[in-house]
């Protein structure tokens, strides 16, 4: 899951060439320890894949991406 996590950025950064990698901040009060986790675990993959990239990688709070994708953060 992870493995292909990383493989599917780094087809995105080979198509796209993107500057920087925005993910989604892990403060968005999960409460059950798994979900915490998982999403910890995949913030960890984006961190590296961003370093390997030589790319900014920059936490957004879940509400500001949705605004900025849909125009609602609600």
């Amino acid at each position: 899951r992870l493995v292909r996590l990383r493989k599917l950025i780094f087809g995105a950064f080979r198509e796209h060439r993107f500057e920087r990698i925005v993910y989604e901040e892990a403060s968005f009060g999960a409460f059950n320890p798994q979900t915490s986790a998982r999403h910890s675990e995949k913030a960890g993959v984006i961190l590296l894949v961003a370093a390997e990239l030589e790319l900014p990688a920059t936490p957004i709070h879940p509400t500001t991406l949705k605004k900025a994708l849909t125009g609602s953060g609600r």
